[in-house]
């Protein structure tokens, strides 16, 4: 018996790993979807405008901000398998009342798409946080990378299945699909075991309970990130439109596709010896990728604005959770996460609106160009002490100590 309950252990392990990484793909799918039909859905049925289409996509970011700083406790409180099952189910069901909710008007498109997004404030951060305890200490980066990937996936996978189905059906089967996909998310959920450590206790007493400091540092780096982030996936499908280059789906695929296999091909950068150099090549990339698309002209450097995007966001997630997971106590580390992600939710619901307002008065050029300053901005948070200053981010002298003990 003593040799079988080791074994027993990692088929469990594995069947868990499995099926967070299908839970994964499956909410993300969710989103990705919503990435080409959604901006069409706003022009189609609302006669919207870019600013409309930022406050669409930014009300789901609200409705995920509002209840983010609380997630921690939750997650500490009942469970992260629990806050995976019942917020995937929550946001598939969301999902069939988009196109009613549009067909009346903008307020209640809003709502649907607020009511979506604070079921969704509890899933990322759990599924984070097991992907964080759920392997062995030496298996964790690598999972974690992975786990990662899986992220990029959905978003993937998504906008070509979403443009498809719009394009041959319409927007109501699209997102019905889109439904479907967050139900299988929350069936898989089903299937991971609960992975809190059992000294954790669930704390809501004061501001460093909710808002964790180390989490509130990285975050601001994850906020600027995200910023870019979602003016390519927000916007590139009015973008491509405007250029006359044709399947946004095609466009988003690329980015979708570099950044997973980056993720899963330099997980070794993700090593705490060389997180510092790693971020810092990702921030300067995503600049890059903004300008890129800010000065494109066609299909070709759009592609490229895809791919070089796609390698810088490929590192800035794992880099910044598992950063913070070394810079903070084990029983602090699903506020960190949380408070991370929260950063991640504030730069999309203000970063979104705004960037649409720009494209709207000045272009999608200007637009572009903005992002490319929060990228520059990013990566002079990141290379300040901000970020630097913490443990899991080790640069010179410190970093060859940590190459050394690793």
């Amino acid at each position: 018996m003593a040799l079988e309950a080791p074994a027993a252990v990692v088929a469990r392990e594995r069947r868990a790993t499995i099926a967070l990484f299908v839970a994964t793909v499956a909410y993300f799918t969710v989103g990705g979807i919503s990435f080409p039909v959604l901006p069409l859905l706003v022009e189609q049925r609302l006669d919207g405008q870019e600013s409309e289409v930022g406050l669409v996509f930014g009300a789901f970011a609200v409705g995920m901000l509002a209840l983010r700083p609380f997630v921690g406790y939750v997650a500490d409180r009942f469970g992260r398998r629990n806050n995976v099952l019942v917020g995937c189910l929550v946001v598939g069901l969301t999902q069939l009342l988009v196109v009613p909710a549009a067909d009346a008007g903008l307020w209640p498109l809003l709502t649907v798409r607020f009511s979506s997004g604070a079921a969704a404030s509890f899933v990322f951060v759990s599924l984070a946080t097991i992907a964080s305890e759920l392997p062995s200490e030496e298996r964790r980066a690598g999972v974690y990378g992975v786990f990662a990937a899986m992220t990029f996936v959905g978003f993937g996978i998504g906008p070509v299945i979403g443009e498809f189905v719009n394009d041959r059906l319409g927007f109501a089967e699209a997102f019905a699909v889109a439904a479907g996909f967050g139900i299988v998310a929350a069936m898989c959920g089903l299937l991971i075991g609960e992975t809190k450590p059992p000294e954790v206790e669930p704390r809501l007493e004061g501001l460093s309970d909710v808002v964790h400091p180390v989490g509130a540092r990285l975050g601001l780096a994850n906020f600027v990130a995200m910023i870019a982030f979602m003016s390519f996936q927000g916007f590139i499908a009015l973008w491509a439109d405007e250029l006359g280059v044709g399947s946004a789906g095609l466009l988003l695929f690329i980015f979708s596709f570099t950044a997973m296999a980056l993720r899963i091909g330099t997980s070794g950068l993700n090593v705490t010896s060389r997180r510092f150099a790693a971020g810092s090549m990702a921030y300067g990339a995503i600049a890059i990728g903004m300008l890129v698309a800010a000065v494109a002209n066609g299909l070709a450097m759009l592609v490229l604005s895809a791919v070089v995007l796609g390698a810088g966001m490929s590192l800035i997630t794992p880099l910044l959770f598992l950063g913070g997971a070394e810079s903070a106590p084990e029983a602090d580390r699903a506020r960190v996460l949380s408070t991370i992600t929260f950063c991640n939710d504030l730069g999309v619901s203000a970063g979104v609106p705004i960037l649409g307002y720009v494209a709207e008065l000045a272009g999608f050029r200007w637009m572009y160009l903005t992002g490319m300053g929060f990228a520059l901005f990013g990566l002079a948070v990141f290379r300040s002490p901000v970020v630097a200053g913490l443990p899991g981010f080790p640069r010179g002298a410190e970093a060859a100590v940590a190459k050394e003990a690793g």
